[in-house]
């Protein structure tokens, strides 16, 4: 979420403020927007506003957790000089390295993939797996 048009400790109070509606028990289910603002109101659990609530907490972890991943694996391959992380498509990860490093390359990336979910403390675990080698159109 950004927040713009605010100073930075008015930033803050709005996002603990957000985080403390969408963490407490049952509380997500409740909010809708009204009036300009936030406001309780008879559970209708899918409703747009507990959907869009929803999918921004789930769209915004899934992507942070591939950033980091990204960033992880790209450090990796290029500290064993066997290759580098090219792109991220959603919620995949493509690498490039030689071919007799493929397996171990496809190791680091899914062992990168489940890491963050712990570095972030997930309840659940990511899981992760590798569609193995692709062979170029040339070769």
């Amino acid at each position: 979420m950004i927040v713009i048009g605010k100073r930075t400790k008015d930033r803050k109070k709005s996002w603990t403020s957000a985080l403390e509606r969408l963490i407490s028990a049952n509380q997500l289910s409740h909010l809708s927007v009204a009036e300009g603002g936030l406001k309780n109101r008879k559970r209708q659990p899918w409703d747009s506003s507990y959907r869009q609530a929803w999918n921004a907490l789930v769209q915004g972890t899934g992507s942070d957790c591939t950033s980091r991943a990204f960033y992880l694996t790209d450090v990796a391959l290029r500290n064993r000089k066997i290759g580098r992380a090219l792109f991220t498509v959603h919620d995949e990860i493509l690498i490039e390295v030689k071919k007799e490093f493929a397996e171990e390359g496809e190791k680091i990336l899914i062992e990168n993939m489940k890491l963050v979910g712990k570095e972030i403390r997930l309840t659940v675990e990511l899981k992760a797996e590798g569609s193995g080698p692709m062979v170029r159109w040339e070769d």
